[in-house]
């Protein structure tokens, strides 16, 4: 439930730069991330983003899915990497989840090709 808070903040900031501080808090909050996201990952808030994207698309198209996503990053390739672990899940679906999430984040987002999306059975 959204809680309800009053803040001064100093004139330079404005309300509405105030409230994008606050969402991508939040988001830092939502989502499990490795260490290796934490140390190394250049574009961290593209990531949350993307991952957020991904949690609201499962919601909507695949209410029954009982998932958990967790931010990674691959030093070799150097990209972030969303794992969503899924319970029960066979590998026809998965693929199918993966590809058509895959398209849609590439259409969606900047930078996209610096992350990608794993879906995982688990």
């Amino acid at each position: 439930m959204p809680t309800k808070i009053i803040i001064e903040l100093p004139q330079t900031l404005t309300k509405k730069e105030a409230i994008e501080i606050l969402k991508r808090e939040a988001l830092k909050k939502k989502f499990k991330k490795t260490k290796l996201f934490e140390k190394y990952s250049k574009n961290k808030d593209i990531a949350f983003k993307i991952a957020e994207y991904v949690d609201k698309y499962l919601k909507r198209y695949y209410k029954d899915l009982k998932y958990e996503i967790l931010l990674d990053y691959d030093l070799d390739d150097e990209v972030n990497i969303i794992r969503v672990f899924v319970k029960g899940i066979d590998l026809d679906n998965q693929l199918q989840i993966e590809e058509k999430l895959d398209k849609i984040i590439n259409s969606k987002f900047e930078n996209a090709s610096l992350h990608n999306i794993v879906i995982v059975e688990g």
